[in-house]
């Protein structure tokens, strides 16, 4: 994602807190680093059914293809990111709950916070959104990227 290797990161563990609005504004107070060549990276999964996964590893392999509901889940959300009037905080989660497949795709909310921290952060300036490294484990967890230029 970042070929040069030239940025300087800083790890913060993110609040324990449903308050998304409050999940958007960290993010937009971070927006301002990424103009002096700072990487934030917002580690959570993209899809994030363990209990599927634990269920299905005796019969998949690693790189088995995607579960028709993760797929579904992934592509929903990024039309979502990438809609032309974005979406921030309660009414960001609020969308992202309301697509079919999403407590099927997250059964806990704690892999997927991290997304609206990114959204706040990209959401200005740094607005287009692109997928990287679309890659799965287990048919239920992606690893897909989402990068903000």
């Amino acid at each position: 994602m970042f070929p040069d290797g030239n940025m300087q990161i800083l790890q913060i563990q993110i609040p324990e807190t449903k308050d998304f609005d409050l999940l958007t504004k960290l993010g937009q107070s971070l927006e301002p680093l990424l103009n002096d060549n700072y990487a934030l990276v917002c580690s959570g999964s993209v899809t994030h059914n363990l209990s599927k996964a634990f269920k299905d590893m005796g019969h998949l392999k690693v790189d088995s293809p995607p579960a028709p509901y993760a797929m579904k889940f992934k592509d929903e959300l990024f039309e979502l990111l990438t809609k032309s009037v974005r979406l921030n905080g309660k009414k960001f989660m609020d969308a992202a709950m309301g697509i079919e497949t999403f407590f099927e795709a997250h059964p806990t909310l704690d892999h997927f916070l991290p997304l609206l921290i990114f959204n706040g952060a990209s959401s200005q300036s740094h607005g287009v959104i692109h997928k990287e490294n679309d890659v799965w484990s287990f048919s239920h967890l992606s690893m897909c990227c989402f990068k903000s230029q």
